[in-house]
């Protein structure tokens, strides 16, 4: 309402006070400094940043795991830097990310954390990370609206080669400013960071949020495995996320464990039962990945267990 009621105002007097307001609170969290950290749309844009802002030379390579996130690989195809998950999606797996800086680094290779499902989920230290670039998003897991999320560079990059997307006004007149003020744009969802993580806070703060998440998502597990008779996906216990878990479907004719079929389950458990979930096959398996928060609880799982066996039930009609 503020930026609507005088857009004027909003624009040339205001909404840079806000915004720095905004990344002082995201660097309190994050334990970075401001002046290395910006805010900006969504993790998927952050690494687009860093890989069409590298000067990547002839011979040069792109190093990705088979779990990197589908838009991710694509942004690495299109610009052909090691790059690497902090929690994969949607395969929920927490990747040893310190011990694969300091592999990386060992062999001058620079490192882009894409940590889209970590502000909140884990306990973020960036510089202990040391990662080169660290992405995250807010809107999944620090309760703000979409379209809010940070970039952090690591000091050592003090005048990087690190440029955004969108050349504006602010070219070449600092890291803050021209991430800041690539042409107008709504920085709302940014600014209500703010109120984001305080709520964060309000409601317990990461050992309250995540021991109520983390305990649900996983009876809610125990739940689904046992009624379906199927397990979790089997990795080891300390790269579990935290609050999310991929549990086996149980075989349901019609639905093809292929890549890429997974979608009409996924599309018919919203449309006949109004649950949303996300469906993923791994190494030949159908999956679903649940995911637990505040505002959930156990009946949110019983409703989608009682709707995969009705639907397994229907396809065998």
């Amino acid at each position: 309402m503020e930026m609507e009621s005088h857009p004027d105002d909003w624009f040339r007097n205001k909404v840079d006070k806000y915004l720095q307001q905004a990344i002082s609170c995201v660097s309190e969290f994050l334990q970075t400094s401001p002046q290395d950290t910006v805010l900006i749309q969504n993790a998927t844009k952050g690494v687009n940043t860093v890989l069409k802002s590298f000067p990547l030379k002839s011979l040069d390579a792109i190093l990705i795991t088979s779990l990197t996130y589908p838009a991710v690989r694509m942004a690495a195809n299109a610009v052909t830097a090691r790059l690497q998950d902090h929690i994969t999606s949607p395969s929920a797996v927490v990747m040893p990310v310190k011990r694969l800086v300091k592999l990386c680094h060992d062999r001058n290779v620079i490192v882009i954390i894409d940590g889209a499902h970590g502000p909140g989920q884990l306990p973020l230290n960036l510089p202990e990370i040391d990662a080169d670039f660290y992405t995250g998003n807010f809107h999944k897991w620090v309760y703000t609206p979409r379209g809010c999320a940070f970039l952090w560079k690591n000091p050592a990059y003090q005048n990087a080669w690190l440029a955004p997307l969108v050349t504006s006004f602010y070219h070449g007149q600092g890291f803050q400013l021209e991430f800041g003020f690539e042409g107008t744009k709504d920085d709302t969802p940014c600014i209500s960071v703010i109120e984001g993580i305080k709520f964060y806070h309000d409601i317990g703060g990461f050992e309250s949020i995540n021991c109520y998440n983390s305990t649900l998502v996983r009876r809610a597990a125990d739940l689904l495995t046992s009624a379906w008779g199927t397990q979790k996906l089997l990795i080891p216990p300390c790269m579990e996320s935290p609050n999310m878990i991929n549990v086996q479907l149980l075989d349901i004719p019609g639905y093809l464990k292929t890549p890429g079929d997974e979608k009409h389950l996924m599309k018919d458990l919203y449309e006949l039962y109004g649950i949303q979930t996300m469906t993923v096959c791994i190494q030949g398996e159908l999956y679903i990945r649940i995911s637990a928060q505040v505002y959930n609880c156990m009946q949110d799982y019983e409703k989608l267990c009682r709707a995969v066996l009705e639907l397994r039930k229907r396809a065998q009609q």
